[in-house]
C-alpha cells in the first residue's frame, strides 16, 4: 500500500498526512474568522492540500509544489477551498493580486 514505508527514524507518508492535516484542522478551529499565515515544508503542504481536494495518497504528488510557493486556502468550519495554488510570483518580483486573498473572505 502506498504511503506506509517509513525511513529509519522517520515517518511514513500516511503518518505525515495524519499529523499535518490534524495540525491544520486544529489551527483552523482555534482561529475561526481570522486570517492566518502558515509556513511549512512542501511535504506537509502537499498533504494538507491533497486532503482538502480528497486526493488519495498515491495522487498527492501530482500537486505542483515549487520551493517558496504560496497557497491560499479559505476555511469555513469543516469546509475548505483552495483559491491559489503554487504561486511563485513573489520570487520574480511580483505576486498574486491582493484580490485573490480578499475575494473569498469577503464572500463569508
Amino acid at each position: 500500500e502506498h504511503g506506509i514505508f517509513a525511513p529509519p527514524s522517520g515517518e511514513s507518508l500516511t503518518e505525515l498526512r495524519g499529523r499535518s492535516v490534524s495540525a491544520f484542522n486544529r489551527i483552523v478551529a482555534d482561529h475561526q474568522g481570522q486570517t492566518l499565515a502558515l509556513f511549512s515544508h512542501g511535504g506537509p503542504c502537499r498533504m494538507i492540500l491533497a486532503d482538502i481536494l480528497g486526493l488519495e495518497m498515491s495522487r498527492a504528488r501530482r500537486l505542483a509544489m515549487s520551493n517558496a510557493s504560496i497557497h491560499v486556502v479559505v476555511a469555513d468550519g469543516d469546509e475548505a477551498q483552495i483559491v491559489l495554488l503554487n504561486d511563485t510570483g513573489h520570487l520574480k518580483g511580483g505576486c498574486a493580486p491582493l484580490s485573490v486573498f480578499q475575494a473569498r473572505t469577503s464572500d463569508a
